[in-house]
């Protein structure tokens, strides 16, 4: 297994050199993580910030197979982790917000072609190669992502709605001539996508406003 990788197969983010990242199941519904030391794996740090001891090295064959010791010291970590922070504070559940109309898209701006098209299309069979015009275009392209998500974070706000994120995102993205590429793709009708909380993913800006839990 290499740095970067979990037993459950889920991707995690890359931790510095000599050490591996675990997420484990805990206590339902909670997943606990913690970083195993490569150069000695007698010691671990977990996601609480203490030191856990497993009894031996991970095993993943097929699936996920416990180290002695280790399943009941992350129970502990997380029991512990629970009482000194007193009851877990409820969050309230997220709703649906009024969904407004899809943003149009100036005529001249070109459209991809899985615009229109209820499903995504497959991809092509046939590589792109680009040449010098189509990489000067690519790098044209991710320069101009790159500053629209700079601009999108600096919206994040409480009170502000995902909506107005969504306005002001589409509004700089055809202001440059280009096309908010989620519009129309698979029948998604926004330019972002907003996953707030319990929202796992695609979630459609509305009229919900951020706020601080």
């Amino acid at each position: 297994m290499s740095p970067g990788a979990s037993c459950s197969g889920v991707p995690v983010p890359p931790r510095p050199a000599g050490t591996h990242t675990f997420l484990l199941p805990a206590a339902p519904p909670f997943v606990s993580k913690f970083t195993i030391n490569r150069r000695d794996p007698r010691t671990a740090s977990s996601c609480f910030g203490k030191a856990i001891t497993p009894k031996r090295c991970f095993v993943v064959a097929g699936g996920l197979t416990w180290v002695d010791g280790v399943e009941e010291e992350l129970m502990e970590l997380q029991k512990t982790q629970e009482q000194s922070s007193g009851k877990l504070k409820k969050r309230p559940p997220l709703r649906r917000g009024k969904v407004y109309p899809q943003l149009p898209v100036p005529e001249h701006i070109p459209r991809p072609s899985y615009v229109g098209a209820n499903i995504p299309q497959e991809l092509p069979a046939v590589r792109q190669i680009h040449n010098a015009e189509g990489i000067a275009g690519m790098r044209a392209a991710c320069k101009l992502a790159a500053r629209v998500l700079d601009f999108a974070g600096t919206l994040v706000k409480p009170s502000v709605t995902t909506n107005e994120i969504d306005r002001a995102v589409h509004h700089m993205i055809v202001e440059a001539g280009a096309y908010p590429s989620p519009l129309g793709y698979g029948g998604f009708p926004k330019s972002i996508c907003t996953s707030v909380n319990e929202c796992v993913c695609h979630g459609l800006p509305d009229s919900t406003q951020l706020q601080v839990l």
